[in-house]
């Protein structure tokens, strides 16, 4: 069962704290899928929230009765690749947990809420770009793998991603 949180939209004021989730999360919880060298490059490029996504107005905190962000994510419109958009169909975007909240049903609330707001604009897809590590959490959610990648980073930086999606 979940522990009690709060959910809230997330601003531009709460980047800092959004930043250092990110970074706690992701240094931890993707040691397991990838070697020391990428988490070495790549944890300080995804560590850091974008800052369209924080004024999107449906990027989320969940936050503990002490007020700590303890998970946040969200979904956008725009593709996060190439900025367009398809009707129907969003992103689901830069979810993540503190270490020392994972496996108590928290980000599945968080999801549950995202995808609640996705539908009431009559979205019917959502897509996501997974880490290796978080696939096995979207497909309890009922995505499906459309295909395993390496996403350039840029400067010869490749970071192994798994393409999903799931019908609303």
């Amino acid at each position: 069962m979940a522990d009690i949180v709060t959910i809230k939209v997330a601003t531009l004021d709460d980047e800092v704290r959004i930043n250092q989730l990110h970074h706690a999360s992701f240094s931890s919880l993707l040691s397991s899928r990838y070697d020391d060298s990428i988490l070495e490059q790549i944890v300080p490029i995804v560590s850091k929230v974008n800052l369209d996504l924080l004024n999107s107005g449906s990027y989320y905190m969940a936050l503990n009765d002490q007020g700590e962000i303890v998970a946040c994510g969200g979904w956008t419109h725009e593709n996060p690749s190439t900025r367009k958009r398809e009707a129907g169909i969003a992103h689901i975007r830069h979810f993540s947990t503190h270490p020392d909240w994972v496996r108590r049903g928290i980000a599945k609330k968080l999801y549950n809420y995202c995808k609640k707001e996705a539908q009431e604009v009559a979205v019917t897809k959502f897509i996501c770009y997974s880490t290796l590590g978080a696939g096995s959490f979207y497909e309890t959610l009922g995505f499906k793998t459309i295909k395993q990648f390496d996403l350039a980073m840029g400067e010869g930086l490749n970071f192994p991603t798994i393409l999903m999606e799931c019908d609303l």
